[in-house]
């Protein structure tokens, strides 16, 4: 087996693991010093063989993001751009979600802040208006709009009125 073919299978098996973008495999393959033309062939290989499809990749961006409700969809764009996935494809992948989807990540967020929020309740400095003031803030810096994050707020404030004396 040449090294070329050994490199290319512990590769395989690196980005079987740990998926990565096609741009983030051009540029590690260019900072090792690879000529533009190996780089080609590999990537053609890579993609024709499915280890590099940014499509798929986006997909599972959007599941796990789905899954563990952490940014905004406006937030997993511009991370994913910036991991060098074309616009065209986040955009394209993205639209094929269903609408809404962030207004619900959104309040199950904002849920499971307020459960945090109440079970430091018993803080004498704790007041509901700084509770509500810190899931704002958390959901400001996970990247959700305004709007959204007004619904979400109000949907855990009538919950926390509740729950305080």
């Amino acid at each position: 087996m040449s090294s070329r073919a050994f490199n290319l299978e512990s590769l395989k098996k690196r980005i079987a693991k740990t998926p990565v973008t096609t741009n983030q495999l051009i540029e590690k393959l260019t900072d090792k010093g690879f000529a533009a033309d190996e780089i080609v062939d590999i990537v053609e290989e890579l993609t024709v063989e499915g280890f590099l499809d940014d499509r798929r990749y986006v997909r599972d961006a959007i599941y796990s993001n789905q899954q563990n409700r952490k940014t905004s969809t406006r937030a997993l764009r511009d991370k994913l751009i910036r991991k060098g996935v074309p616009a065209y494809v986040v955009d394209e992948e993205l639209s094929a979600e269903a609408p809404g989807g962030d207004i619900e990540n959104a309040k199950a967020l904002a849920e499971k802040h307020l459960n945090r929020e109440l079970a430091r309740s018993t803080h004498p400095s704790w007041t509901a208006q700084k509770a509500l003031q810190r899931i704002y803030g958390k959901l400001v810096y996970q990247g959700y709009d305004e709007e959204t994050i007004v619904t979400a707020v109000d949907s855990v404030a009538t919950r926390l009125k509740e729950a305080t004396p």
